[in-house]
């Protein structure tokens, strides 16, 4: 079977001063993958693999030049009329720019395969915040700055947004920004 699903539970609590929801934790459990994702807020994120007990620590990804960067996507099955529009618009010219696309089963599990360094970059044309909270927290707290997990204008990602909205993730800054330009040309405006 398709081993790209998971289970997740993030803990949030709502800041009254800014106005916005901050993240405390995340647990993602991915059985098939024999893998078990836990951080709490402020701290490095931990991988667990259940079968044997070993733990290890997620640490940054190192430097990768754009073009070399493996990138992941994931339509969500609750927006399915974004597909053509995304595959038509964007998705082969990411394609045509990186080394390799990958299509991801799970939102929550691409983001963590970027903590993992499986892959370097994602973009989600549209998701509900629930898809992506626990994998954005893990991958958040491994990350060398807190702007590489953003909407589709570069604009950090926060689970505050109740409609759905795109996410554009790269492990280094100059893969995100690469992502980006890609996305600001016309093809921002067909997703």
């Amino acid at each position: 079977g398709d081993p790209n699903y998971c289970v997740g539970i993030a803990a949030c609590r709502w800041d009254r001063s800014k106005r916005q929801m901050i993240p405390l934790g995340a647990v993602v459990l991915a059985p098939a993958l024999d893998e078990l994702f836990l951080v709490i807020e402020g701290s490095r994120p931990v991988v667990l693999k259940p079968s044997t007990g070993e733990i290890r620590e997620i640490k940054p990804s190192k430097e990768i030049a754009p073009h070399r960067a493996v990138i992941a996507t994931h339509i969500s099955a609750s927006h399915v009329t974004d597909m053509e529009r995304f595959c038509g618009a964007v998705l082969w010219r990411l394609a045509g720019h990186t080394l390799r696309l990958k299509q991801k089963g799970c939102g929550i599990l691409a983001l963590t395969d970027i903590a993992l360094g499986r892959h370097h970059g994602l973009v989600i044309p549209r998701t509900n915040y629930w898809d992506c909270l626990c994998g954005a927290i893990v991958l958040g707290n491994c990350l060398p700055t807190d702007d590489l997990v953003t909407d589709l204008q570069g604009v950090k990602w926060t689970p505050d947004s109740l409609k759905p909205q795109g996410i554009v993730v790269g492990c280094t800054k100059e893969v995100h920004q690469y992502l980006i330009n890609l996305l600001a040309t016309e093809f921002r405006d067909s997703i």
